[in-house]
């Protein structure tokens, strides 16, 4: 069964539709999570810097997926395949949240994550041509390079190769994550 272009656009505004929906609800079971009795103030008197770092890990990786998703899905609408990974990605971004007090979970959940940037950027790439340039999800090869930043931060505070302290895992993953979400506007010049 073929499917019209018009079509597609109405198809591809029901995902974005759930998608925000979806956004909507990890950014608020987040927020309960970090407000319950094993979140911030928990982490504030037992001096558990890892979980705060990766609770902000995870608030800048799920709130910059969210700009730029829209700037991609205005331009071009997702398809189905593209809906499932972010379906999949919203799991991902819930779990980064449960699992804030593990640097290396953490870490492994945000490799993951770039992987299925990287795929979603195939797959859109597949249904737009012409979006190959988008400065909004760069392309496979950006993400490709900001998945294997975090598997090689993962390995060296996993063997302590690079990083003794494995407390810098998560100041590090915070830099690869704050980077990969200010690009665009460093690239537009809109900050």
């Amino acid at each position: 069964m073929y499917i019209t272009p018009s079509e597609n656009r109405k198809i591809g505004k029901v995902y974005i539709n759930l998608v925000d929906i979806l956004y909507a609800i990890v950014l608020a079971q987040g927020f309960v999570y970090l407000s319950s009795n094993s979140g911030f103030f928990s982490w504030i008197t037992s001096g558990d810097i890892i979980s705060i770092w990766n609770t902000l890990n995870a608030y800048t990786l799920v709130v910059g997926s969210w700009i730029r998703y829209h700037a991609s899905v205005e331009n071009y609408p997702e398809g189905s395949l593209r809906f499932v990974i972010d379906v999949i990605l919203m799991f991902l971004y819930y779990l980064a949240f449960v699992k804030a007090s593990s640097a290396l979970i953490t870490v492994a959940i945000f490799v993951i994550v770039f992987s299925l940037y990287s795929v979603w950027s195939a797959l859109r790439i597949r249904e737009y041509p012409e979006s190959r340039r988008s400065v909004w999800t760069f392309g496979i090869r950006l993400s490709i390079t900001f998945t294997f930043l975090c598997l090689i931060l993962g390995i060296s505070g996993y063997f302590h190769f690079f990083l003794t302290p494995l407390r810098a895992v998560p100041l590090f993953l915070w830099i690869i994550v704050t980077i990969y979400t200010l690009l665009p506007y460093i690239h537009f010049g809109e900050l």
